[in-house]
């Protein structure tokens, strides 16, 4: 009678295992995803600033080629 009850405790104990690590796997995925998603974004985030930045520094060079200044050298 004891090994039946210490069987089905056991039995329990590895469904509870199992559904925790399927769980954990399940979470690791959604990560995974979200970190993918995240890096996506960064990159884009990048480029949109790069492309901000160089439209600005064009404006500033032609600024300076339509100014009157003159090179000091």
């Amino acid at each position: 009678m004891n090994d039946k009850n210490l069987d089905r405790q056991a039995d329990n104990m590895l469904d509870n295992v199992n559904e925790t690590i399927s769980l954990l796997i399940r979470k690791i995925e959604e990560l995974e995803q979200d970190l993918i998603e995240l890096e996506k974004q960064h990159e884009q985030s990048l480029k949109v600033e790069f492309e901000k930045g160089f439209d600005e520094g064009v404006k500033h060079i032609n600024q300076l080629i339509m100014s009157d200044e003159k090179f000091s050298f």
